[in-house]
């Protein structure tokens, strides 16, 4: 991944501060020191910035900021930061305080941000077919086998080894593809549900394949925002991810079946409640909220793969 062109700009000072609203400073280095010493990356002269104050490191695939006052405040995107603290984000744009200043991080690429469509396909390294069940471009080529990184989540059941299931029991999930197929590579990711691609924004993907690495186990929305690159955002990409999953059911191309066999997995549910849900309700029991855990992917471990792409 490129590293983007990342500016920081004074947005707010003290009415008596030497720093003038509106100053740019280019980060070109890394890491650079933000700081009142003259040998800083970025000089503020306001007397309430500490001489060395914030480190900035630039990394292939995010921005870590770690504060190195310890006598006068550190805040970035509204979270106070200690001395020592470490706060890391995929590259976007942040507002951080040091001391009384207030200034805004921009991150800006050369390059326009890959389509979902080129991501699946570049991934995959299969051209793009004209045979699709979806109307996105690319998107519904098979994985290439022996991706770089390929992780299995739980591990694979051989379908013949299967017993019958009992009455009143759902059976086991069906051969063929695994009902989350992850692909993540550089900044985004692409996720397929039982071979059909998903259309979802790029922070969401990357919100989703969160989930998707830890099926069954309540996630921390601080781990979905960690993923996705996006604050106070996490509620608006679950409700993305159970639309765009509603939205195969009642195009036909997954059974509602298929959602009731993962949830009906897991202790604590009752099938015959489950199956007088409606998609929108049933979906929300896919995807429930644990109030104070975050947020817990009902799916069977051994249907989840993830595949990391250089």
């Amino acid at each position: 991944m490129t590293i983007p062109e990342v500016t920081l700009e004074v947005r707010s000072v003290r009415s008596n501060s030497p720093d003038p609203v509106g100053q740019r400073f280019s980060i070109q280095r890394s890491p650079s020191v933000v700081g009142r010493a003259a040998d800083c990356e970025v000089v503020l002269k306001d007397p309430t910035v500490s001489r060395l104050h914030l480190r900035i490191d630039l990394e292939s695939d995010r921005i870590c900021l770690t504060s190195l006052s310890r006598r006068s405040q550190t805040v970035v995107d509204g979270r106070r930061l200690d001395a020592g603290a470490r706060f890391e984000s995929r590259y976007r744009p942040l507002s951080i305080i040091v001391g009384t200043v207030e200034c805004s991080l921009d991150v800006s690429f050369e390059t326009p941000e890959l389509g979902y469509s080129q991501l699946a396909s570049e991934l995959t390294d299969v051209p793009t077919s004209e045979e699709r069940t979806l109307d996105v471009p690319g998107l519904n080529a098979p994985p290439r086998s022996g991706t770089t990184g390929r992780l299995d989540v739980g591990p694979r059941l051989a379908p013949a080894a299967t017993p019958a299931p009992a009455q009143g029991q759902l059976a086991d999930s069906p051969a063929g593809p695994p009902f989350f197929h992850v692909i993540e590579g550089r900044a985004s990711a692409a996720v397929s549900l039982r071979g059909k691609w998903l259309e979802l924004p790029r922070m969401t993907a990357l919100a989703l394949s969160a989930l998707c690495r830890s099926p069954g186990v309540p996630v921390a929305e601080e781990i979905i925002e960690r993923a996705s690159g996006s604050e106070s955002m996490v509620t608006k990409h679950i409700s993305i991810i159970r639309s765009a999953i509603r939205d195969l059911i009642e195009r036909g191309d997954l059974q509602s079946s298929e959602i009731l066999r993962q949830i009906g997995h897991y202790p604590g549910h009752n099938l015959d409640e489950l199956s007088e849900l409606s998609v929108e309700e049933l979906m929300r029991k896919f995807i429930s909220s644990r109030r104070g855990f975050g947020y817990i992917l009902h799916v069977r471990a051994d249907e989840v793969v993830v595949e990391l792409t250089r």
